[in-house]
């Protein structure tokens, strides 16, 4: 068995580099002995690790004709096309970059430069502090001057969990996420951004990447992805396999962590899933499967990975990673097997003509009323937003999404808020509607194609339905972030002098950090349905918010409207008057899904507004902490 397990490394280590290229030197001896110990390790593991060690390499060594048919990606009516960003939804070449950190204080300062410091300037970088007990604030304080950086915190809940509360703040086209212990090379961003931007068949791409040590000098020792690290110059290097397809055959989660994918990927899948350990790699897969996913294609390395006692990998034995990334695998059959079984389409009057015509040769049919019948199987209902108010939308079976189709802005006022009360998804024709949707979910998709319409429509029922019926309910369940800084916030009231007086009162007992001050020395001015001194404020370089109570007293001119920073409200009518009557940016309005909370929501909102952060980057944590404190 030493034998074999030798031969099978040696053979891969000498034939895994997938591209083409001149002639390359024999492995230096220090590499032998490397792949040595690494057989050695693995002896030592016992049969299981060992046995599983031989498979992935004989594996690997397989020419592409015996490793198995091509991947079966998720199609059915269409392709999706990711030719530009989606209107009205995203910031047109901005990249959201997430750091989680938690302990890791020391090194956090060095990974922000890197990620500020890009050759590729449209970027935010959100820092979420997943419960650190050291000093995260005192880091980024030297970072602050920066507006493009945000920092929240939270009780510690994980890396899954973490990402999938900071990707609610990301508003950038493209995604991507980085460690505290690793550093982003300065061109990586700008390099992965133009990949995505020449192959619009594609949802996803990664690059090679350097090791480095806990000093942060290239590591060419070590037995960490030994078999990838075939550069004959330079042993830190690791050349990551470029066959996607075998991440799905193959118990190996080898895309690293110079990766880059589109918001719009990001709101399809939503969630990373929150208990397997290895978030990343099922992330991977479902991307794979569901829209697409390559490798760069050039030699250029572009991230530096550090190895050493603190990291995940480091703890893979005591983790057990490995038989996590072999369950990982049986689900992911159990997930190809769903997702080749039909959906079945049920559509309303209003969207029949479309949705027939889209659907091609999948049978369509009318929503009646006992459609919804107890063992009813994975179905999709696609209807007009009116229909939204004659469903049940909080009882829908579990295997049931409706997509509710918009064709107008006063549609997304009248019916907009019922989108959060189920498995919905928001589909529009244009930018206009797709804007308005925003306000009240993330997961709105435009696209004037009907096929295409349809088919994100599909494959965003296909993974959260397998979602909802293959994880524990129990294990969604997040903390929700607040913005870390400043500490102390000096607010300014505007507005009817009753009204003001209730709202400080409430904001002081609720947050202490919170003082009243005078108008020219206030950080934040609210204004209680008035936005009369809004463009002194954005002159003394004040934010301003406009709390809508009383949709009479908005008798105003468009003059300060511009200055506004965010106009808040739980009755859609006078978001509605702000956006037609006075002409406020979409971005600007800021839902309340209850009539009660609004002073937890300000706090959040004004200290968010003050790190730079914009309000579509909060709706979706203001909307979870309002469903929280009335539930």
């Amino acid at each position: 068995m030493r034998g074999t397990l030798a031969a099978a490394i040696v053979h891969t280590a000498m034939a895994t580099e997938p591209q083409p290229g001149p002639k390359q030197e024999r492995a230096p001896k220090a590499r032998w002995l490397r792949l040595g110990k690494a057989v050695a390790q693995k002896v030592g593991e016992g049969p299981g690790p060992l046995l599983r060690a031989i498979g992935r390499t004989m594996w690997r060594s397989l020419p592409k004709g015996l490793r198995g048919g091509s991947l079966r990606r998720f199609r059915a009516v269409a392709d999706i096309s990711f030719r530009e960003a989606e209107a009205g939804i995203e910031r047109a070449g901005l990249v959201s970059v997430i750091l989680p950190v938690y302990n890791q204080a020391d090194l956090l300062g060095e990974a922000v430069a890197s990620v500020l410091e890009q050759s590729y300037r449209n970027l935010e970088l959100l820092v979420l502090d997943d419960g650190s007990r050291d000093d995260v604030g005192a880091v980024l304080a030297p970072f602050r001057g920066d507006d493009r950086l945000r920092h929240l915190r939270q009780p510690n809940q994980g890396l899954p969990k973490a990402l999938s509360s900071a990707f609610e703040c990301a508003t950038g086209e493209f995604h991507t996420w980085t460690s505290a212990d690793n550093l982003m090379h300065r061109n990586q961003l700008e390099q992965l951004v133009v990949f995505l931007r020449s192959h619009t068949d594609l949802a996803m791409v990664f690059a090679d990447y350097e090791l480095i040590d806990e000093a942060g000098a290239p590591l060419r020792g070590g037995d960490f992805r030994i078999l990838d690290r075939t550069d004959p110059k330079d042993g830190a290097i690791v050349r990551v396999d470029r066959r996607v397809e075998d991440l799905h055959k193959v118990a190996d989660n080898f895309v690293g962590g110079c990766f880059l994918y589109r918001g719009r990927a990001s709101r399809l899948l939503g969630e990373y899933t929150p208990e397997l350990g290895l978030e990343d790699y099922d992330y991977w897969l479902r991307m794979n499967r569901l829209l697409g996913l390559s490798h760069l294609g050039s030699r250029d390395v572009l991230y530096r990975y550090r190895v050493h006692d603190n990291t995940l990998t480091a703890k893979a034995r005591e983790l057990r990673l490995q038989e996590a990334a072999v369950k990982l695998l049986r689900r992911e059959q159990r997930r190809a097997v769903a997702f080749a079984a039909p959906c079945r389409i049920v559509v309303d009057r209003t969207c029949r003509d479309w949705v027939r015509a889209a659907a091609g040769a999948l049978p369509v049919q009318d929503l009646e009323p006992d459609s919804l019948r107890d063992g009813t199987p994975s179905t999709l209902i696609v209807c007009a937003a009116e229909q939204l108010a004659t469903l049940d939308l909080g009882a829908l079976p579990q295997r049931v999404f409706v997509a509710a189709e918009f064709r107008s802005t006063q549609e997304v006022w009248r019916y907009g808020a019922l989108l959060p009360a189920g498995r919905c998804i928001a589909l529009a024709r244009d930018a206009e509607v797709g804007a308005r949707l925003l306000v009240f979910t993330r997961t709105a998709f435009v696209s004037p194609v009907a096929a295409e319409r349809l088919e994100l429509a599909l494959r965003h029922q296909a993974d959260r339905s397998f979602f909802a019926v293959d994880s524990k309910p129990e294990q969604a369940t997040r903390a929700i972030p607040s913005p870390a800084y400043p500490r102390t916030v000096r607010v300014h009231f505007a507005g009817d002098a009753e009204a003001c007086s209730r709202l400080a009162h409430a904001l002081m007992a609720l947050d202490p950090d919170l003082s009243e001050a005078e108008e020219r020395s206030a950080q934040v001015v609210i204004g209680i349905d008035t936005w009369a001194g809004a463009a002194a404020a954005a002159a003394r370089g004040q934010a301003y918010l406009v709390l809508l109570e009383n949709h009479r007293e908005l008798a105003q001119n468009r003059d300060g409207v511009p200055h506004v920073r965010a106009w808040v409200s739980h009755p859609t009518e006078f978001l509605e008057q702000v956006d037609r009557q006075f002409g406020a940016a979409p971005e600007t309005l800021l839902w309340l899904p209850s009539s009660d909370g609004a002073a937890p929501a300000c706090t959040h909102l004004l200290r968010w507004l003050l790190q730079g952060g914009s309000v579509p980057g909060a709706r979706a944590h203001v909307a979870r902490m309002m469903v929280a404190a009335t539930s």
